[in-house]
């Protein structure tokens, strides 16, 4: 939210290793990482450390909403008090996780940073008119509710085998989005004694799963 030029996480070991260090005494530090992908997430392994804030694991998770926002991150050691003006002065310390494309601020805030309060269900054609086109969801495609929000809320988008969709800004309180699971805008319309229908969730503010 800062549009930082860079992130730098300290942590209680110099950088990222290809296997845990503590029980290997082979593992090879990861210098780059290009893309966080499941080979790397792998590496991280389990939580092992009681310092700041966890471990390897939650520290590829900030690296993950800091590249995803065009933002470059840097795990290094910070028992090393010299270790930021060495950073910043361009040394090749720790691990460098590159940043991908660039998204929409706003659309980052809402894939990874918004609070859910709730659950949308979908049917499955709702799933192929969000993937295929950059479509709205319409409450003819909604399934049920779950859990309590209002209008303007985070919510998760799950599909008919509970796989999570996405995330997006719902335009319905849980109970009269309840009222209107899969009716047409017609219907709706007369339903709720409007003339003009709003969507669940408008394609502006809603960003997909990848």
């Amino acid at each position: 939210m800062l549009e930082a030029d860079l992130v730098i996480l300290l942590s209680d070991i110099p950088c990222l290793y290809d296997r845990d260090p503590r029980l290997d005494s082979r593992a090879m530090p990861i210098r780059e990482v290009a893309k966080i992908d499941d080979q790397v997430k792998q590496m991280a392994g389990r939580a092992g450390s009681g310092v700041g804030t966890g471990g390897m694991v939650s520290k590829i998770e900030a690296a993950q909403i800091a590249v995803e926002a065009g933002i470059p991150l840097v795990i290094a050691l910070g028992a090393d008090p010299t270790i930021v003006p060495r950073l910043i002065a361009g040394e090749p310390l720790g691990t460098l996780f590159h940043p991908t494309k660039k998204v929409d601020r706003r659309r980052h805030w809402i894939g990874f940073l918004s609070k859910v309060q709730g659950v949308v269900l979908v049917d499955a054609g709702a799933v192929r008119a969000l993937r295929e086109r950059p479509a709205s969801l319409l409450p003819i495609g909604v399934t049920g509710v779950i859990g309590h929000f209002a209008a303007g809320d985070g919510v998760e988008i799950r599909g008919p085998d509970n796989e999570a969709i996405g995330r997006g800004l719902v335009g319905y309180d849980d109970k009269t989005l309840a009222s209107i699971v899969g009716l047409r805008s017609d219907a709706v319309a007369e339903r709720l004694g409007r003339s003009v229908i709003d969507p669940v969730i408008h394609r502006n503010d809603l960003v997909l799963a990848t």
